[in-house]
């Protein structure tokens, strides 16, 4: 069986496809877990609406806490061999669980492709990635996602891992973990089976103090790769975090933020234009860099 873990915070405009999704799948040995998060909107009346009608479906309640919290929160019920976290807001092709079950064989953590738009086409052969190689590409962002959904985990890898709880980027800040704890192959699906609703309105698309929480996910991976062969990988992607915040906070009047960021991008920019798996953008913000910040905030204006 594997457990579905949906953690909900006022979900009530998108809820029902993505259950709806949930129980369309053609793998019926299912759990669904949707933790409602403290909603002040129908959420609740929603889940319990589809648990009555499908014994498959379990309302759980808990004060809000954010995500990690509510993600933690279903894992402490789950029953399932395996586990998948979805989104209230995202949905799954029908398909999903039972490709990525199939396809996990003695792997703990199959993987696949997302998109903002359903498609559907033929699923690819899985492969079996080193975990290295798997975290170092989605380190460098050239190939996989860090993402905790679009997967299918053994319920058992995560023992005494759990999501940091007050914490954004969060997926960032466990996947590497969990692909360490397992120390076997990741099975890679290049197949967009899970479908990600882009929210103009989320954190991820705009500047608040919350999204500096990835500069301190990247130092602690950049710190945990120290003097191992990974350490170039993190010390790109802890380039890309203090990057993009520096343009970000600048372009929203936060020069004090901007310019803290910009030190590192600084000290750390020519080591990314020399590496050549460090990807395109990254290398290209390297370079746009040695203009200095006022001239890299003005294209970047000019560009968004």
């Amino acid at each position: 069986m594997i457990s579905i873990i949906i953690p909900v915070y006022n979900g009530e405009k998108y809820l029902r496809e993505c259950l709806d999704s949930i129980l369309a799948q053609t793998c019926a040995d299912i759990e669904v877990l949707a933790v409602d998060d403290g909603s002040a909107d129908a959420t609740a009346d929603i889940i319990r609406g589809y648990a009555e009608a499908d014994p498959r479906v379990r309302y759980i309640y808990k004060p809000n806490g954010g995500q990690s919290s509510a993600r933690n929160c279903g894992l402490e019920y789950a029953k399932g061999e395996y586990v998948s976290f979805v989104d209230s807001d995202d949905t799954l092709l029908p398909e999903f669980c039972e490709t990525l079950l199939s396809a996990l064989g003695d792997a703990d953590i199959a993987i696949c492709g997302f998109s903002r738009e359903p498609k559907k086409g033929c699923i690819p052969r899985p492969e079996n990635i080193v975990a290295s190689d798997f975290i170092e590409k989605t380190l460098y962002q050239t190939r996989f996602h860090n993402s905790a959904w679009a997967a299918v985990y053994r319920r058992s890898l995560f023992g005494d891992i759990r999501f940091a709880e007050g914490l954004y980027y969060e997926d960032l800040d466990i996947f590497y973990r969990l692909i360490e704890a397992s120390g076997k192959d990741v099975v890679w699906i290049d197949a967009p089976l899970y479908v990600y609703r882009d929210n103009p309105a989320s954190f991820i698309n705009t500047f608040t103090p919350r999204r500096l929480d990835v500069l301190k996910v990247t130092a602690q991976i950049e710190k945990h790769y120290a003097g191992t062969p990974l350490l170039a990988a993190a010390r790109d992607r802890r380039f890309s975090a203090n990057y993009n915040m520096a343009l970000l906070a600048g372009l929203d009047g936060r020069h004090d933020i901007s310019r803290r960021c910009w030190s590192l991008v600084k000290a750390y920019r020519r080591e990314v234009i020399l590496n050549p798996r460090s990807r395109i953008k990254n290398r290209l913000g390297a370079a746009v860099s040695c203009l200095g910040r006022r001239i890299s905030l003005l294209i970047a204006k000019i560009i968004n």
